[in-house]
């Protein structure tokens, strides 16, 4: 449909530039006319108004036939355009529809949530400790079960509120993006836009906001939340752990730093390929007829695996990037668990073998959730 809509504006637009340059060429046999050397009479207001109408015309004739800077590609190449989201974009995000307000009130839910889940852990060990001792089994399974249930109830909320946020900010995104595209200027944007890139827009864009975006943004508040309990068993286990955590905080920042601009470099260039086979794939279904009759299937049949060729190359280079990275934080995550195991050896006699298990459970998950952040 979008599609549809973008073909006929062309058509439209063209069609006013064919009108507008027929009547800049009449204004200017009219002028030369006028201004010959012949006999006839000719008064200078005449001249002067169809000179500024001349004028205007000529300007608008050349908005009409507007060409990018580069050679005269009316077309604009995707990889020309580079935009960086800077952090008033993601702010923008985040008070539309008051997802910002959900972000807070998820936060606590899932801090709860990690709670129950270290508690529930931490009573099933309590519960073999005190096994031999009478109605251990009726106290300490009624503990683990309340436990058990606000640790299921709790991320259902949480969930369930940061998903509603999620779409109902992508719905104000999406209606925000197609009043912008159907308000926008014909020939300045509708003539030199790809219509790969809007279809890319409206289809894999939207689909990663919709479909992505809400788990990626539960499993970010969930990892943050077993990495901020993880820290807090340390730290009541040994203290002294807890001095290998700027040390990793420090070096996972740079390390960041480092990868996430390479990584969005590749990201855009993923995104960049994947709309000239959009672009490529409608054109082919337009012309099926014209293609067959000039023999030309193989031809385009060869260009669209390259284009394909192309943004698999960009996926695979992207996916390296994101191996690279995650080998480096196994890094930095397997130090922070080599130092706080040994500070719990060392330490083993000033806290109970339960709490120093639920550690142990708990560092060995944090590799993990460290990974995934």
């Amino acid at each position: 449909m979008i599609q549809h809509i973008i073909e006929t504006l062309k058509k439209v637009s063209h069609k006013q530039q064919d009108e507008e340059e027929h009547e800049a060429q009449e204004l200017e046999l009219k002028r030369k006319k006028s201004s010959d050397g012949s006999n006839k009479a000719v008064n200078p207001g005449d001249l002067d108004e169809e000179e500024d109408s001349l004028k205007k015309n000529e300007a608008g004739a050349r908005k009409m036939s507007y060409l990018s800077t580069k050679g005269s590609k009316i077309i604009m190449d995707e990889f020309e355009e580079r935009v960086d989201a800077d952090w008033g974009v993601y702010w923008k995000y985040l008070v539309s529809n008051w997802m910002w307000l959900a972000m807070l009130v998820s936060i606590p839910i899932y801090s709860l949530y990690a709670f129950c889940g270290i508690q529930s852990t931490r009573y099933i060990g309590v519960w073999v400790d005190h096994i031999q001792e009478e109605d251990s089994y009726k106290k300490y399974v009624v503990l683990v079960l309340i436990y058990s249930l606000g640790y299921g109830l709790l991320v259902t909320i949480g969930f369930f509120i940061i998903m509603m946020s999620v779409v109902n900010s992508s719905n104000v995104l999406h209606r925000n993006m197609t009043d912008k595209v159907l308000r926008a200027p014909i020939n300045l944007y509708f003539d030199k836009t790809p219509t790969g890139k809007l279809l890319n827009r409206f289809s894999k864009d939207i689909n990663r906001i919709d479909a992505e975006f809400p788990f990626n943004l539960t499993f970010l508040v969930e990892c943050l939340s077993w990495m901020g309990a993880t820290l807090f068993v340390s730290a009541i286990v040994s203290p002294w752990s807890l001095l290998s955590t700027p040390f990793a905080v420090v070096a996972g920042f740079l390390l960041i730093k480092y990868y996430i601009r390479s990584y969005r470099e590749m990201t855009r260039i993923e995104s960049v390929t994947n709309s000239p086979i959009l672009s490529n794939f409608g054109e082919t279904l337009s012309g099926t007829t014209t293609i067959r009759c000039y023999n030309k299937q193989m031809e385009f049949i060869d260009k669209n695996h390259k284009l394909v060729d192309n943004n698999l190359s960009a996926y695979f280079w992207s996916q390296s990037l994101n191996i690279w990275f995650s080998i480096r934080v196994q890094y930095i995550s397997s130090f922070m668990m080599c130092v706080s195991m040994a500070l719990c050896i060392v330490y083993k006699a000033s806290a109970d073998s339960t709490t120093i298990g639920v550690l142990m459970i708990y560092l060995l998950s944090l590799q993990a959730n460290i990974l995934w952040f």
